[in-house]
């Protein structure tokens, strides 16, 4: 993470922002509807906001590997793709 530390604290504040604003906003809209439904509507954004969430840390995580010189995917597909032709 050395150089880019602020960049991957920048990205992860901002989506906690996203996600807390995306969530009142849902609450706002849907509040007035009744409590139940304001509820499933929290359910579903913080469920899909979540899986968004998480693909972004494996692509980060991902990203900064291949930064530090560590393995790529190509090289992690090659070396399964000639362990299971083998």
């Amino acid at each position: 993470t050395t150089g880019h530390r602020w960049k991957t604290v920048g990205v992860f504040v901002a989506l906690t922002i996203i996600g807390v604003v995306g969530g009142t906003i849902v609450e706002l809209i849907l509040g007035f509807a009744g409590r139940t439904l304001a509820a499933i509507g929290l359910w579903v954004w913080y469920s899909l906001f979540g899986a968004y969430y998480a693909v972004v840390v494996i692509v980060t995580y991902q990203e900064l590997r291949q930064l530090e010189g560590g393995f790529d995917i190509e090289q992690v597909g090659s070396e399964l793709d000639a362990h299971l032709a083998a």
